[in-house]
């Protein structure tokens, strides 16, 4: 739940940056592009370490993953190539 209140409000942030700043319309299309790879930076730094925190609470509240009885180990299916 924090992870997507996060990138909704860095969304908003990152959405409203380009209509107040002149980087966007100075320099055009590259001005552009620095604010999408913001965006994408941004998004990152948020999602990855959700994940991480999603992953530990479902392992310590949760059930976790678990596989089905047919799930093979890719180790294994590369030992028999």
């Amino acid at each position: 739940m924090t992870t997507s209140l996060l990138l909704t409000l860095g969304k908003s942030v990152i959405g409203d940056y380009p209509a107040t700043s002149s980087v966007a319309s100075s320099s055009g299309a590259a001005g552009s592009g620095v604010v999408l790879l913001a965006w994408i930076y941004d998004s990152a730094c948020i999602l990855f370490p959700g994940a991480g925190i999603t992953k530990n609470c479902a392992r310590e509240f949760g059930s976790g993953v678990l596989p089905n009885s047919r799930a093979v180990l890719m180790d294994d299916l590369l030992r028999a190539r």
